[in-house]
């Protein structure tokens, strides 16, 4: 009786194990997979921003900009610079995905505008982001691109009007 016993608690360990691995296996396999195409969100782009890069910004931490930017499949048309509270410094850009005025009309009729603030790991000095704001009226150019993509992000959001 007690071999019994034994051999049945011994099969239903090895069982709970087996199942165990298999579900660390797959959560694995998945992190390689989080990202899903614009196409497939249907034009909803308020969720492809928040599941891709929000919800999964574990997979752009501590990473350049320029990793997030070579997936984002919508393009950034404005961006604000987000001082620190000494004003010598920018540690964060909240990119825009629409014009100052649609955002505007946006929050007017309590509409989400999408807006996603980037963290970064080290605060850039005011000079060379404030030239670039003024020299292209905050639209996010080639030059932007080339400055910001070097940084590194410590941290990802979406501004939320709790409309």
């Amino acid at each position: 009786m007690k071999l019994y016993i034994l051999s049945t608690s011994l099969t239903i360990l090895l069982f709970c194990c087996c199942n165990i691995k298999k579900q660390l296996d797959y959560k694995t396999n998945n992190l390689q997979t989080f990202y899903h195409p614009l196409k497939t969100y249907n034009g909803d782009t308020a969720r492809y921003i928040k599941e891709n890069f929000v919800l999964n910004k574990k997979n752009y931490i501590g990473k350049e900009i320029c990793v997030l930017l070579k997936d984002l499949e919508i393009p950034i048309l404005t961006y604000k610079l987000g001082p620190d509270p000494n004003m010598k410094d920018y540690f964060y850009i909240s990119i825009q995905f629409y014009s100052d005025i649609i955002v505007n009309r946006k929050i007017s009729n309590k509409i989400d505008p999408l807006i996603m603030p980037i963290v970064l790991e080290n605060p850039v000095l005011h000079d060379v982001p404030n030239q670039l704001a003024r020299k292209n009226k905050r639209q996010w150019t080639h030059e932007e691109t080339a400055y910001w993509c070097k940084q590194k992000i410590k941290d990802i959001g979406i501004v939320d009007y709790n409309f």
